[in-house]
């Protein structure tokens, strides 16, 4: 679903809900409003169970750490860019790059460390901002660098929910893409084999549905990879502290990341 669909659809919930009730409050209370007025105590009313909405999900997000928010500023290697919808890591490479959508509820600057990584390891980086912090809000958000940015491959990546649609993007935009990478992960969605895949996951995750694991593997394409990081868990392929259910590491977030990102490396090579 596209980001302005969200929008349209949450615009729409507005209005007519706040419609409603603004005819229900005038109805009991005998009076009838002028329009310009009813019009804002609709969009009013209407607005509350979204911003409500928000406030829950924020609070509920997993914050970046004091590592990843570091991993935001521009480093002689690296240079770190707000850009619309995301932030740009822009180091050494000139031919290929990475738009990255995060797991469900986790602020999306609580990758950056990995971000960082490969960008020096010459991988261009997008880390895609994303509504409410869920990526099913904006699934095709890859169009938008991918059009504005001229690099020779482009692949896609996600971690957990946010690697599950990155896949759906990956196979319904076979032709565009050079791979998919998939943290802790897996593809709903047959990938052509045109599409390389790399599978990146921690032996400690608790938090991944295993079963899932299993049985979506057979929409990988032929050419596939797999790596388990031993000792690493679902959470510490960002910066974000322990997530609710995980299994507990028995490496550091770096070591972890270090790894994932020379997996990455070596892949797109």
């Amino acid at each position: 679903m596209r980001f302005f669909t969200v929008c349209i659809i949450l615009g729409s919930f507005v209005l007519v809900f706040g419609s409603l009730i603004t005819l229900l409050v005038t109805k009991l209370a005998h009076r009838q409003l002028k329009l310009p007025v009813a019009a804002l105590i609709a969009v009013f009313i209407g607005a509350l169970p979204i911003v409500t909405l928000s406030a829950v999900v924020s609070s509920k997000s997993y914050k970046p750490d004091i590592t990843a928010l570091t991993a935001l500023e521009t480093t002689p290697a690296v240079r770190v860019t707000r850009v619309s919808h995301g932030w740009y890591f822009d180091g050494s490479g000139r031919e290929k790059a990475l738009v990255f959508y995060p797991g469900a509820f986790v602020d999306e600057r609580s990758y950056a460390p990995l971000m960082q990584r490969l960008a020096r390891g010459g991988i261009d980086c997008f880390l895609a901002d994303m509504p409410f912090n869920v990526a099913f809000f904006d699934t095709d958000c890859a169009e938008r660098f991918m059009r504005n940015y001229n690099y020779r491959e482009w692949y896609i990546s996600g971690h957990s929910l946010g690697g599950v649609v990155a896949s759906m993007y990956g196979s319904e935009h076979s032709e565009d893409i050079a791979g998919l990478v998939m943290l802790a992960s897996y593809a709903t969605q047959p990938v052509d084999n045109s599409v390389p895949l790399l599978s990146v996951y921690g032996s400690n995750d608790e938090v991944i549905m295993w079963n899932n694991f299993e049985d979506y593997r057979a929409n990988y394409p032929e050419k596939h990879r797999e790596v388990e990081v031993r000792g690493g868990n679902h959470s510490y392929f960002g910066c974000y502290g322990e997530q609710e259910g995980d299994g507990a590491a028995e490496i550091t977030a770096e070591q972890q990341q270090k790894e994932t990102a020379k997996a990455i490396i070596e892949f797109v090579s």
